[in-house]
C-alpha cells in the first residue's frame, strides 16, 4: 500500500484541544492519505490504517510509544467500533483522519473518519485506548505520570464502542500465536484479531460486504499462546470469540 501526506480537507475544529506532556504543539486533527492496493481493504487492513495514524499522531504530540515507554508505559486498545458505508476500492485514494475525544475513567477515546476523493465520508470509527504499566500489565492513571490529553469535538464522532454482543457459537478451531502476529508490546496486535476472525468466517461471507464491527479486547495473547476460537452466525451477523485460560477477545462483524 503506497502512502503519502497531503493537504487537509477536513474542517479544523473551532475549539481545539490542548495537549499536555512532552509535546506542547496544538495538534488538532491528524490526517494521512493512502492508496488502496490491488488486494482491496480487509477489516484487518482498515484497522492497520487506524493504528498507523494513531501512532503517528501521538508521536507528533509527544505521547508516542517511545515517549511513554521512558516511564514504563504502553498504549493498548480495549474496545473498537467501526461503521462502514462503503469500503474503498482497489486503487482508490482515501484520506484517513483521527482525533482524540475526552478522557473517560482513564480511557482515551480516539475517533476516526475515512473520506474518499470527493470528500464524502465512507467510514467512521472509534477506539478506547488505555495506558498500561509495561511490567504489571495493569491500567494506570496517566495523571500520576504527569500526562494528559484533552479531547476535541468535531461533530463527526460516532458512538463510543459498546460490548460486542453475543450469538450462539457453532464452529471452533485452535490458533497458536506466532511471532509474526506480535507488535512492539510483545503481544498479539489488535489488528491481527480481525485477520483471524475473517479467516474463520471467510467462506461464509462470499458476495457480502462488511458494514460494521465491534470488538472487545479482554486480555492479551503472547507468543506461543494457544487460543480456542469459536464463532457463530445469525443471518449476516457473525460473532467470534477467543479464549486462552480465560476470555481474550470478542468480536461482532455485520455484513450486507
Amino acid at each position: 500500500m503506497k502512502e503519502s501526506f497531503f493537504r487537509s480537507v477536513l474542517p479544523v475544529p473551532s475549539a481545539p484541544g490542548k495537549y499536555k506532556g512532552k509535546g506542547t504543539d496544538d495538534v488538532r486533527v491528524f490526517q494521512k492519505e493512502y492508496v488502496i492496493g490491488d488486494e482491496g481493504l480487509s477489516a484487518g487492513a482498515l484497522q492497520r490504517i487506524f493504528q498507523d495514524i494513531s501512532s503517528l499522531h501521538v508521536d507528533q504530540i509527544g505521547m508516542g510509544g517511545k515517549d511513554i515507554g521512558l516511564q514504563g508505559l504502553i498504549w493498548v486498545v480495549t474496545r473498537q467500533t467501526v461503521q462502514i458505508e462503503r469500503m474503498p476500492r482497489p486503487g482508490e485514494k482515501i484520506l484517513a483522519c483521527t482525533w482524540p475525544g475526552f478522557t473517560r475513567h482513564m480511557l482515551f477515546p480516539r475517533y476516526y473518519s475515512v473520506l474518499d476523493e470527493t470528500g464524502s465520508e465512507r467510514i467512521r470509527g472509534c477506539a478506547l485506548w488505555a495506558m498500561v504499566d509495561m511490567a504489571t500489565r495493569k491500567m494506570v492513571n496517566p495523571k500520576d505520570y504527569g500526562l494528559s490529553l484533552e479531547g476535541i469535538v468535531t461533530g463527526g464522532e460516532c458512538r463510543l464502542p459498546a460490548a460486542a454482543g453475543k450469538l450462539p457459537v457453532e464452529h471452533g478451531m485452535e490458533f497458536t500465536v506466532t511471532e509474526e502476529y506480535l507488535d512492539s508490546n510483545m503481544h498479539m496486535n489488535n489488528t491481527r484479531y480481525y485477520d483471524l476472525a475473517e479467516s474463520c468466517i471467510g467462506g461464509e461471507t462470499e458476495g457480502l460486504r462488511l458494514c460494521s464491527a465491534a470488538t472487545e479486547f479482554v486480555s492479551e495473547a503472547r507468543c506461543g499462546d494457544r487460543i480456542h476460537v469459536e464463532w457463530g452466525r445469525e443471518e449476516n451477523r457473525f460473532f467470534i470469540k477467543g479464549e486462552s485460560g480465560g476470555p481474550v477477545f470478542k468480536m461482532s462483524l455485520e455484513y450486507k
